[in-house]
């Protein structure tokens, strides 16, 4: 049901500032097909990104991503969507062998709709209309740790927390 083929395309102009700081800017498109779900067969997501990438040391750096999504989904784009999207990530590498990173995720999405619903009641045919609102928030926390064993061989740890929540109403 929720196999999908997705492809994207984007452009981004990058700013270099100085040799340790840069900015990017630019659209980026992203079509998936849903073939085994009936209700969407296909989303198309329109995004603009803003990007931030910073070498703070020779061992740390920090790199970040705003964007802004509107989705279509569904038959003639039925359902529209809009929701914003950010990162935030550092990476350390010290002196001695291990590397250590840090990304720092969260979405929203606000998600508003029209519900039909059929149904037979003594005999005559009604419709239900309902409008439905779907507010989500995505937040991830994922932290790893990387060394090399050999020049072609390395290890890696890493620990994912993710926080979902979803407040719907229906009127």
């Amino acid at each position: 049901f929720q196999t999908s083929q997705q492809s994207s395309q984007g452009l981004r102009l990058i700013y270099n500032a100085t040799d340790l700081l840069n900015f990017g800017f630019g659209p980026r498109w992203v079509r998936t097909r849903y073939p085994n779900n009936s209700n969407i067969r296909e989303a198309n997501d329109q995004n603009l990104d803003f990007t931030v990438n910073w070498q703070v040391t020779g061992l740390s750096n920090l790199n970040a991503l705003l964007s802004r999504r509107e989705t279509e989904q569904g038959v003639a784009g039925s359902r529209r969507i809009q929701a914003v999207t950010g990162s935030l990530g550092w990476g350390y590498t010290p002196r001695g062998r291990v590397s250590y990173a840090m990304n720092l995720t969260r979405s929203t999405s606000a998600d508003r709709f029209q519900e039909v619903q059929g149904f037979t009641f003594s005999g005559n045919n009604l419709r239900s209309v309902q409008n439905v609102a779907f507010d989500t928030i995505n937040t991830s926390l994922n932290l790893s740790a990387s060394a090399p064993i050999t020049g072609k061989i390395s290890t890696s740890l890493s620990y994912g927390l993710t926080r979902f929540e979803q407040d719907s109403a229906r009127d």
